[in-house]
């Protein structure tokens, strides 16, 4: 079963997931940001790069990582607009779910920072670089309810009949 068609599921009684997806969308938001930063990073210092013959062997792990965290915000922004647009509609997600939501938006989002990180190395962990910033606001996901222990043993009872 996915994600998409677990979100049908979902009644529209769960009064909690405006502020639910609210969440989301500022860890979502965390995460762009993230890009946009380790997206800037190498532009920067492409100069440096070629100067220093790196750039053979350097721009093409930067392109894939960069890839990589378009693919999981984007897979990120498509959730949040559809478990938005059903909510909207009248089909909001159940608690089960929602919490599949949140497990898959954090993730994603963390594993965005984590390679936006990696990219920019000890340079991102300085406390002047918004990185650091993002990455610790994304890695306080985990410990918000609920939390990812609580999620995934609701969704295999759920897959389950439990």
């Amino acid at each position: 079963m996915s994600l998409t068609s677990t979100l049908r599921r979902l009644p529209s009684s769960d009064a909690r997931l405006g502020d639910v997806l609210a969440g989301l969308s500022a860890r979502f938001a965390a995460g762009a940001g993230a890009h946009d930063a380790a997206a800037g990073f190498p532009h920067e210092n492409f100069a440096q790069l070629h100067a220093n013959g790196l750039v053979a062997e350097v721009v093409p792990r930067v392109q894939e990582a960069i890839g990589e965290i378009a693919a999981l915000l984007w897979t990120n922004q498509v959730l949040l607009d559809d478990a938005a647009a059903r909510t909207d509609a009248g089909e909001a997600p159940t608690p089960a779910d929602s919490g599949l939501l949140k497990y898959t938006v954090t993730g994603n989002a963390i594993r965005a920072v984590e390679l936006a990180l990696q990219l920019s190395g000890n340079h991102g962990l300085s406390r002047n670089n918004p990185l650091e910033r993002h990455y610790r606001d994304v890695l306080c996901s985990r410990i918000h309810t609920p939390q990812n222990d609580s999620i995934l043993v609701a969704a295999g009872r759920a897959q389950l009949g439990l």
